[in-house]
């Protein structure tokens, strides 16, 4: 349980100091857009309001929610060129740039990078983030211990959803009784 809640205060202190300083540019105080919709054990799912296809449907196991990495990542609008797979490590990459309105500096733009790095087989999550707009090497690098092992299954890589949507700042719900877990981007105003 411990080690649980240092897990969950590490990455939280990441995505804080992330997105310190930092408002995402968008439209609508506290506005929320549905990304996507898993259902388990359904090989259809809802991805920016239209139905895709999946070779084979999410699942639990061990408590967390588990989809293919290509899916996810498309539901998290990273374009193809954005998820590197390496087959020598049986990882994968996942690369987003954010356009910010920084408040530290009276609200002059700045782009901010994340990149996650996930292992087939590995606890650890390596997640990462710098301002490419600030000369200064300010990045951020971190390692997250997952309580649930991204997979390999008839060559799809397999990964927990809650950690990495979150990782990119979207919030995620579970719904028990439609066993269905919701992917949101929550809009904020920069007024």
């Amino acid at each position: 349980m411990r080690k649980y809640l240092l897990r969950i205060i590490t990455f939280s202190t990441l995505l804080a100091l992330i997105f310190s300083f930092s408002v995402p540019l968008a439209m609508g105080a506290g506005q929320r857009d549905l990304k996507a919709r898993f259902k388990i054990d359904d090989q259809i799912c809802l991805i920016n309001g239209q139905s895709v296809a999946m070779s084979h449907p999410p699942f639990i196991k061990n408590g967390r929610t588990f989809v293919p990495i290509r899916v996810l990542a498309k539901a998290l609008d990273l374009e193809d060129k954005n998820v590197i797979w390496d087959p020598s490590s049986r990882s994968v990459t996942l690369v987003k740039e954010y356009q910010t309105v920084s408040l530290e500096n009276a609200g002059t733009l700045k782009t901010v990078v994340v990149k996650l790095t996930i292992v087939a087989g590995s606890s650890t999550m390596h997640y990462s983030a710098q301002d490419l707009s600030n000369s200064v090497n300010n990045s951020a690098n971190n390692s997250i211990e997952l309580d649930a092992l991204p997979e390999i299954i008839n060559s799809q890589m397999f990964v927990p959803l809650r950690f990495v949507a979150e990782a990119f700042g979207y919030e995620v719900n579970w719904n028990a009784e439609e066993r269905t877990v919701e992917i949101w981007d929550v809009k904020i105003s920069g007024d």
